[in-house]
């Protein structure tokens, strides 16, 4: 996997770490995944602002095939991005470019690395017989490429100097390092293991906030919340939407589509109360939401005002398959249960 920061900046601990770190590692099921029409993926170059089109079309499909990996994962583009410049700066480092395909020209070679004991492929993909190198736009070492390596452009070719391919592998090992990739939590641990440096995990997340500033555009919603669409939920929170989105990959993986609402206005909560609790000041304003049928949150007080509570469809009782799924798994993805009504679930379970 990389050997630093930049190409030839290498430190000999964190690689040697590094591949100890790779043994044991689950090997996630990646190959021939894009002949599958339902993962579908945006179109060429859209979003990721600044990326090169080709980099930023393989950062997608990347992501956009995590959710059928095994265990299944979710990884934003924004995050595959930042590993991405900081690698090879998309591809780019020493004058490189990309064709359509994805193959990187002329190919991107890391220095020597002979900390790491004799050459594992026989100069296959780093041209040295004697001793490894980094390669590729993802700066893998040959002997993790072996393990990880995917065919991300469906050629019948895993290839660590083409795009497509790099950026597939790349989604595997931070999966299968940090999943569910839910959180920041999940990523600086997938990142670690990617590379063993703080400031490594700090200069990736840096540049991936960025990107994902400039594809998110989200929209205000009342007062200070910042909201973005995810499909299935419709505006939710911008702060937990990774979280929201990899929630709902996972349980689509595993055979359990949900859906639901998150975000909701003063107005419509004030018209909740006017319906639950009655039509005084003191019904709308001041009664405890347990009077009301059913508790409906006083307005100012919901989760849903600030699109950090999500109300899903088809888990209206403890017997059904969506409240079954988040009941074994939403807490991984932050969401937490309301006791007393099986369809909320909430950033902090009210």
């Amino acid at each position: 996997m990389p050997t630093g920061k930049t190409i030839g900046v290498t430190s000999a601990t964190a690689l040697i770490a590094l591949l100890a770190a790779t043994i044991g590692l689950p090997v996630l099921t990646v190959s021939g995944l894009f002949d599958r029409p339902e993962l579908g993926f945006g179109p060429a170059g859209a979003g990721l602002e600044g990326v090169p089109p080709v980099a930023a079309e393989a950062y997608q499909r990347a992501a956009a095939a995590a959710p059928s990996f095994s265990p299944p994962c979710s990884i934003p583009p924004s995050l595959l991005a930042g590993v991405g410049e900081v690698e090879s700066g998309h591809g780019t480092h020493g004058g490189a470019t990309a064709s359509g395909n994805g193959d990187v020209r002329p190919p991107i070679i890391g220095i020597p690395l002979p900390q790491l004991g004799d050459d594992t492929d026989g100069g296959r993909w780093d041209g040295s017989s004697t001793v490894d190198h980094a390669v590729g736009p993802m700066q893998f070492i040959p002997s993790t490429w072996r393990a990880y390596g995917a065919d991300g452009n469906d050629d019948g070719a895993a290839d660590p100097h083409n795009l497509y391919d790099a950026a597939l592998a790349a989604a595997g090992y931070l999966c299968a390092s940090g999943s569910p990739m839910a959180t920041e939590s999940d990523w600086r641990r997938g990142l670690w293991a990617y590379n063993h440096s703080e400031a490594y995990a700090d200069d990736v997340l840096e540049a991936a906030r960025r990107y994902e500033a400039a594809d998110t555009s989200p929209t205000s919603g009342s007062g200070d919340v910042q909201l973005v669409d995810v499909e299935g939920v419709g505006p939710t929170n911008a702060a937990w939407a990774h979280q929201v989105r990899s929630l709902l990959a996972a349980a689509a993986a595993e055979g359990v589509p949900l859906t639901g609402s998150s975000y909701r206005d003063p107005a419509e909560q004030i018209a909740l109360r006017r319906a639950h609790c009655g039509t005084s000041h003191y019904a709308i304003y001041e009664m405890p939401s347990s009077q009301c049928s059913p508790p409906t949150a006083r307005p100012g007080t919901s989760q849903h005002e600030q699109g950090l509570a999500i109300d899903f469809d088809a888990c209206s009782t403890r017997s059904t398959a969506c409240w079954s799924w988040l009941n074994a798994n939403a807490i991984r993805f932050g969401l937490h249960p309301l006791s007393s009504e099986p369809w909320h679930w909430s950033i902090d379970g009210n």
